[in-house]
């Protein structure tokens, strides 16, 4: 039985010299009941994965919220980071999965930027406009899609949208060894062969294979080079 929590996730850039910018990524994660407590699995996950983000400095975490046990909110001081958070939640999901008779873990994903006037103060509607958008943009995604985008600034909805359906198609093809190999290399944005095979306990050898078959090395690239294009655009 597959089941879904929804989740947001907040990204506040309080630049001073800069357009105020807010991220969300709305989220259904699913995840296998079959041998375990409903609650006791999510929540163990969540906490970990919570302590994750929060240690990495890259991510500027500054809240971590959970509400009723199934549903979290993440406020980050800069929206930069959205699409890196975005790949690393589900990388790190799909590397839980233990065997290939269950049903994998993994997250339906739903990102949104939203800019406000530079010169007002802080606005409450602004912050839940950008909510809004995200839950009715995993409303409206397809079943078959795991990872959107959406936003009200024009310089960055083609060009987010046509990474976030690659980065889509690419992460919903990973096999668990190739996500754990992804994920940990997010962490460092680099890729650290001898490193990840004492992490793995394999050979350098198949750390190689995994960083090529799951594109690694390309979606590092690819996550730099788009958030060095936000940090333009924002």
């Amino acid at each position: 039985m597959i089941q879904h929590h929804p989740f947001s996730l907040t990204f506040i850039d309080t630049g001073e010299n800069m357009a105020r910018s807010i991220g969300v990524i709305t989220g259904d994660l699913y995840r296998s009941t079959a041998g375990y407590e409903r609650g006791l699995t999510y929540q163990t996950v969540m906490s970990t994965l919570k302590n994750k983000l929060r240690s990495n400095p890259r991510y500027e975490v500054a809240d971590i919220d959970f509400f009723r046990g199934d549903s979290f909110q993440i406020t980050l001081l800069n929206p930069v980071s959205l699409l890196e958070i975005a790949v690393y939640i589900r990388a790190y999901l799909i590397a839980l999965t233990e065997n290939k008779e269950e049903p994998r873990l993994d997250a339906r994903l739903s990102m949104s930027i939203f800019t406000s006037n530079k010169s007002s103060s802080f606005n409450e509607s602004v912050f839940e406009q950008a909510h809004i958008a995200s839950g009715r943009s995993l409303d409206k995604m397809k079943k078959s899609s795991m990872l959107a985008f959406s936003t009200d600034n024009p310089g960055l909805a083609a060009p987010l949208q046509s990474v976030s359906i690659l980065l889509d198609t690419l992460l919903s093809t990973l096999s668990r060894p190739q996500a754990e190999v992804l994920y940990r290399s997010l962490e460092e944005m680099t890729i650290n062969t001898s490193a990840l095979a004492a992490e793995m306990e394999t050979s350098r050898q198949n750390i190689h294979k995994l960083v090529v078959r799951s594109g690694t090395e390309n979606i590092l690239e690819s996550l730099i080079t788009m958030r060095d294009f936000m940090k333009m655009e924002l």
